[in-house]
Protein backbone atom coordinates (compact mmCIF):
# COMPACT_ATOMS: atom_id res chain seq x y z
CA UNK A 1 0.00 0.00 0.00
CA UNK A 2 1.50 3.34 -1.14
CA UNK A 3 1.88 5.72 1.87
CA UNK A 4 -0.82 8.03 0.65
CA UNK A 5 -3.60 5.52 0.60
CA UNK A 6 -3.46 5.49 4.28
CA UNK A 7 -4.43 9.19 4.20
CA UNK A 8 -7.31 9.19 1.65
CA UNK A 9 -10.26 8.10 4.41
CA UNK A 10 -8.96 10.11 6.71
CA UNK A 11 -8.60 13.41 4.78
CA UNK A 12 -12.01 12.75 2.82
CA UNK A 13 -13.91 12.77 6.52
CA UNK A 14 -11.89 16.02 7.60
CA UNK A 15 -13.26 17.41 4.15
CA UNK A 16 -17.24 16.21 4.96
CA UNK A 17 -16.83 17.74 8.37
CA UNK A 18 -15.00 21.03 7.43
CA UNK A 19 -17.78 21.43 4.73
CA UNK A 20 -20.46 20.70 6.91
CA UNK A 21 -19.14 23.07 9.88
CA UNK A 22 -18.43 25.37 7.04
CA UNK A 23 -22.42 24.75 5.84
CA UNK A 24 -24.10 25.75 9.08
CA UNK A 25 -21.74 28.58 9.95
CA UNK A 26 -22.49 30.24 6.58
CA UNK A 27 -26.11 30.65 7.58
CA UNK A 28 -26.07 32.34 10.92
CA UNK A 29 -29.70 30.99 11.65
CA UNK A 30 -28.79 28.01 11.32
CA UNK A 31 -25.31 28.13 13.31
CA UNK A 32 -27.73 29.36 16.24
CA UNK A 33 -30.11 26.38 16.51
CA UNK A 34 -26.85 23.86 15.76
CA UNK A 35 -24.40 25.52 18.11
CA UNK A 36 -27.12 26.56 21.11
CA UNK A 37 -25.73 30.01 20.75
CA UNK A 38 -26.28 34.03 19.64
CA UNK A 39 -24.56 35.03 16.79
CA UNK A 40 -23.63 38.65 17.76
CA UNK A 41 -22.25 39.22 14.34
CA UNK A 42 -23.65 37.27 11.40
CA UNK A 43 -21.47 38.77 8.95
CA UNK A 44 -18.15 36.96 10.39
CA UNK A 45 -20.30 34.18 10.95
CA UNK A 46 -21.10 33.55 7.34
CA UNK A 47 -17.13 34.64 6.47
CA UNK A 48 -15.98 31.66 8.97
CA UNK A 49 -18.42 29.71 6.94
CA UNK A 50 -16.74 30.28 3.85
CA UNK A 51 -13.46 30.16 4.95
CA UNK A 52 -14.49 26.63 6.42
CA UNK A 53 -15.85 25.47 2.95
CA UNK A 54 -13.14 26.85 0.94
CA UNK A 55 -10.45 24.90 3.06
CA UNK A 56 -12.95 21.75 3.18
CA UNK A 57 -12.26 22.11 -0.84
CA UNK A 58 -8.79 22.24 -0.46
CA UNK A 59 -8.09 18.90 1.59
CA UNK A 60 -11.26 17.07 -0.23
CA UNK A 61 -8.84 17.66 -3.41
CA UNK A 62 -5.86 16.80 -1.94
CA UNK A 63 -7.12 13.75 -0.12
CA UNK A 64 -7.88 12.48 -4.43
CA UNK A 65 -4.62 14.41 -5.19
CA UNK A 66 -1.24 11.47 -6.44
CA UNK A 67 1.38 13.76 -5.37
CA UNK A 68 1.40 14.83 -2.04
CA UNK A 69 3.81 16.05 0.95
CA UNK A 70 3.35 15.10 4.49
CA UNK A 71 3.03 18.70 5.72
CA UNK A 72 -0.94 18.78 5.04
CA UNK A 73 -1.72 15.79 7.45
CA UNK A 74 0.70 17.56 10.42
CA UNK A 75 -0.95 20.96 9.63
CA UNK A 76 -5.13 19.39 9.48
CA UNK A 77 -3.53 17.52 12.95
CA UNK A 78 -2.27 20.74 14.39
CA UNK A 79 -5.28 22.91 13.34
CA UNK A 80 -7.96 20.22 14.62
CA UNK A 81 -5.98 20.06 18.37
CA UNK A 82 -5.97 23.83 18.13
CA UNK A 83 -9.75 24.48 17.47
CA UNK A 84 -10.31 21.45 20.44
CA UNK A 85 -8.04 23.14 23.05
CA UNK A 86 -9.49 26.81 22.27
CA UNK A 87 -13.12 25.24 22.38
CA UNK A 88 -12.14 23.71 25.55
CA UNK A 89 -10.92 27.08 26.77
CA UNK A 90 -13.88 29.40 26.04
CA UNK A 91 -16.07 26.37 28.03
CA UNK A 92 -14.32 26.82 30.67
CA UNK A 93 -14.44 31.03 31.21
CA UNK A 94 -18.34 30.51 30.29
CA UNK A 95 -18.41 30.99 26.86
CA UNK A 96 -19.68 28.01 25.70
CA UNK A 97 -21.86 25.06 27.68
CA UNK A 98 -20.44 21.48 27.51
CA UNK A 99 -23.69 20.10 25.29
CA UNK A 100 -22.50 23.30 23.13
CA UNK A 101 -18.58 21.47 22.65
CA UNK A 102 -18.91 17.87 23.37
CA UNK A 103 -19.46 16.90 19.80
CA UNK A 104 -17.27 19.03 18.07
CA UNK A 105 -13.82 18.83 20.56
CA UNK A 106 -14.38 14.62 20.41
CA UNK A 107 -14.81 14.85 16.50
CA UNK A 108 -11.86 16.94 16.35
CA UNK A 109 -9.55 14.74 18.85
CA UNK A 110 -10.43 11.85 16.69
CA UNK A 111 -9.48 12.90 13.86
CA UNK A 112 -6.57 14.63 15.34
CA UNK A 113 -5.71 11.14 16.63
CA UNK A 114 -6.78 9.15 13.56
CA UNK A 115 -4.45 11.18 11.57
CA UNK A 116 -1.61 11.48 13.72
CA UNK A 117 -1.27 7.44 13.76
CA UNK A 118 -1.64 7.22 10.01
CA UNK A 119 1.08 10.09 10.04
CA UNK A 120 3.21 8.10 12.34
CA UNK A 121 2.38 5.15 10.67
CA UNK A 122 3.62 6.32 7.67
CA UNK A 123 6.50 7.83 8.88
CA UNK A 124 7.84 4.66 9.73
CA UNK A 125 7.01 2.41 7.02
CA UNK A 126 8.96 5.13 4.74
CA UNK A 127 11.93 5.05 7.23
CA UNK A 128 12.28 1.35 7.40
CA UNK A 129 12.06 1.26 3.50
CA UNK A 130 14.49 3.45 3.03
CA UNK A 131 17.30 1.88 5.69
CA UNK A 132 16.25 -1.53 3.68
CA UNK A 133 17.79 0.07 0.84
Amino acid sequence: MEKWDRFRLPLSVAAIYLAAAGIIQFFPMMSEFVFAREVTDPAIESLLGAVLLSFAGVVGFLSAEKDRSLVLPMVLTAGLLLVAINMIYFWLIGQYTLGTIVVPVALNLLLAAWLGTTLVRSTRAAATSNARR
